[in-house]
């Protein structure tokens, strides 16, 4: 009996080398993880390289602000305040008043080519009929339109004016956060990329449709999680 499952195995059956194949698929992992660039195709909204769920920076790119906390220096943003009011949302930095706009000038290191912005813009209450407007060094690149919180929100309305900005953007939302005071949060992502000669760029964020002649203040809103890394050597043409 042995015998014969011996010969059985030996000519109609193979083993598989689970230890082998492991080891390709690593290999493969890693070598893809190396050749793969993970920009969006309108352009490389995002920086450096993909490995797993973490993003690192290539040879070219400097960091140059990280902010997941809200930011270190308080005068950084012209406009706004550090969250006190809203546990559950952290450490957001606030518009306030929410009718005014938010401002901040990036300094980038000598030599760069490129900005690349990540960060996310929060909207709580009823954003029905508002929205907010991103623009970049004056000149808008995206107004953004919010639904009621049972609405899915509008489309966005990108500008196209300037070929040396490209970006992308996704809503999340809206959902509840408990209180004290409950709220329902909606969360706009942006990536954006800048290509530029200059030392600095100017972020703008500005809200849209809050004039109600008073009557209705304009609802609560912030930036948070800005990241900023520049890349060095100049692109070919």
């Amino acid at each position: 009996m042995a015998a014969a499952l011996h010969r059985y195995l030996g000519h109609g059956y193979r083993r598989v080398d689970w230890a082998l194949i492991l080891v390709v698929i690593m290999a493969l992992a890693l070598f893809m993880a190396s050749v793969i660039r993970s920009g969006a195709p309108d352009g490389g909204t995002q920086f450096g390289l993909q490995l797993g769920g973490l993003r690192a920076l290539s040879e070219t790119e400097t960091l140059v602000t990280f902010e997941p906390d809200g930011p270190v220096d308080p005068g950084a943003w012209a406009g706004g305040r550090p969250n006190a009011d809203h546990a559950a949302l952290g450490s957001v930095w606030l518009a306030d008043p929410p009718d005014q706009p938010l401002t901040r000038v990036i300094t980038l290191p000598e030599g760069s080519a490129r900005a690349l912005l990540s960060f996310d813009l929060v909207v709580m209450g009823d954003w029905s009929a508002r929205g907010l407007a991103v623009s970049i060094d004056g000149e808008d690149v995206l107004r953004q339109p919010f639904g009621a919180a049972d609405q899915a929100p509008p489309p966005p309305e990108t500008m196209r004016g300037d070929d040396r900005i490209a970006l992308r953007s996704r809503i999340t939302g809206p959902r509840m956060l408990s209180g004290p005071p409950d709220l329902s949060v909606q969360r706009l992502h942006l990536d954006i990329s800048v290509v530029t000669p200059q030392e600095a760029i100017t972020l703008t964020l500005a809200p849209l449709g809050t004039d109600t002649g008073g009557a209705d203040p304009a609802p609560s809103w912030a930036v948070d999680n800005l990241v900023v890394v520049a890349d060095g050597p100049p692109y070919p043409p």
